[in-house]
C-alpha cells in the first residue's frame, strides 16, 4: 500500500481536502461546505474512507483564524473550534492512525503556496506557472525582495513573506490584517458608507468589513437599501450593483497598497481570495490600479515600482500546506 499525505484548505465557505501520495502519482480531492459540516472530522473521515491504496500518515490543514501552536483553531469564520489532538483520537477510532496533524492559519498555507510557485517558477526542469499566477501590471520583481500576500473570500487575509537564502525559499507569517482598521479618504461618500457600517456592528470599522463577500452585500445595502447576495451583486445587473463594485475595487486598491508598504513588499503583492478569482475585474479595473498607485503620493516612486499579481486557482492554499508538510521532512 503507498503511503500518502492529507492536506486541507479549511475556510468560511468551503472545505478542501486532498489527498496525494508520496511521489505524487495519485491524487484525490473533494470539497465541502463548510457550514453544511457538523465537524470538521465528518469531512477528513468522508476523504479517507476514499483513500483507497492510499495509506494517509500525515497531515496539514490551513484553516481560517489564528492558530494556537500548531493544535488548535476557534474562529468567528467557522461553525466549530478544531483541536489536533481530538480529531486524531476520533480517526484513531476510525482505524485510521496519523503519525501527526498540523494546524497553520489559511493564509500562511496560501502564502506556503507563493513560495512553493516561485521555486517551481525557478526550476528550470519544469515548466514555470503562468496558467495560476496572472501579472497585473508591467513591473520587474525585484529578486529576493520581500513580499505579501492579500486576498478577500469570506473573510480578508493579509501575510508577508520573506526570502531565506539559505533555503532557497520564501517564509510566510500569519497574519490577522484584514482586521485593521478601514481608512477613508474623508469624502462625504465614504464617511457616510463607514457610519452606515457602523450601525450595523458594535466596534470599529476594519477593512474586512468592507472586502469579503459579506462586506460587498453591506455596500450594496447601504447605496440601495435593499439586499442582494454578492454572487448576483458581482455581475453588475444594475447601477447600484456596478457602484458597489466600483467602491469595492476602489477599498480592494486601497489595501493593495497599504499592505505593499507596510511590508514593503518589493518582490510583489500577490491577491488571492475567491472573490477576485472568481471575478478578476474586480482587480484588473482602472479603479482598483489608480487606488493602488495614488493612495500615498509622497510613498509613489515604490509603489510604482511593486510587481501585483493574480492567484488564479482556489486551491493553491492545498499546494502550499502540501509544500509546507515536506518541509518538515527534509
Amino acid at each position: 500500500m503507498d503511503k500518502g499525505y492529507l492536506v486541507g484548505d479549511v475556510g468560511g465557505t468551503n472545505t478542501r481536502l486532498r489527498i496525494v501520495s508520496f511521489d505524487g502519482s495519485v491524487s484525490l480531492d473533494s470539497k465541502y461546505l463548510t457550514k453544511e459540516l457538523d465537524s470538521l472530522q465528518v469531512a477528513i473521515l468522508d476523504i479517507l474512507n476514499q483513500s483507497g491504496n492510499i495509506e494517509v500518515v500525515s497531515a496539514c490543514l490551513g484553516v481560517a483564524g489564528p492558530v494556537e501552536e500548531g493544535k488548535y483553531c476557534d474562529s468567528h469564520l467557522l461553525p466549530w473550534e478544531i483541536d489536533t489532538e481530538e480529531i486524531l483520537r476520533n480517526l484513531r477510532d476510525h482505524n485510521f492512525n496519523l503519525e501527526n496533524l498540523l494546524l497553520i492559519n489559511d493564509f500562511e498555507a496560501l502564502g506556503w503556496g507563493v513560495s512553493y510557485l516561485v521555486r517551481r517558477e525557478s526550476d528550470e526542469d519544469k515548466e514555470p506557472p503562468s496558467k495560476i499566477v496572472k501579472r497585473l501590471n508591467d513591473v520587474k520583481e525585484v529578486s529576493g525582495g520581500k513580499k505579501c500576500l492579500i486576498g478577500a473570500g469570506t473573510g480578508l487575509g493579509f501575510c508577508e513573506l520573506e526570502y531565506h537564502a539559505d533555503r532557497g525559499i520564501y517564509v510566510p507569517s500569519p497574519s490577522e490584517g484584514g482586521h485593521i482598521t478601514l481608512p477613508t479618504n474623508f469624502s462625504n461618500e465614504e464617511v457616510e458608507m463607514v457610519k452606515f457600517i457602523q450601525s450595523k456592528k458594535q466596534g470599529k470599522v476594519c477593512y474586512k468589513d468592507v472586502l469579503s463577500g459579506e462586506g460587498l452585500e453591506t455596500i450594496y445595502c447601504w447605496l440601495s437599501n435593499t439586499q442582494l447576495p454578492a454572487d448576483r451583486i458581482v455581475q453588475r445587473e444594475n447601477d447600484h450593483s456596478k457602484k458597489a463594485c466600483d467602491i469595492f475595487s476602489r477599498f480592494y486598491g486601497r489595501f493593495a497598497s497599504d499592505a505593499a508598504l507596510m511590508a514593503l513588499a518589493t518582490g510583489g503583492v500577490y491577491i488571492a481570495g475567491g472573490i477576485a478569482i472568481k471575478n478578476p475585474f474586480l482587480v484588473e479595473s482602472e479603479i482598483f490600479k489608480k487606488e493602488f498607485n495614488d493612495s500615498c503620493d509622497h510613498m509613489r516612486k515604490t509603489i510604482d515600482g511593486i510587481l501585483l499579481s493574480l492567484i488564479t486557482d482556489e486551491r493553491a492554499a492545498l499546494e502550499g500546506a502540501l509544500f509546507y508538510l515536506k518541509l518538515q521532512n527534509e
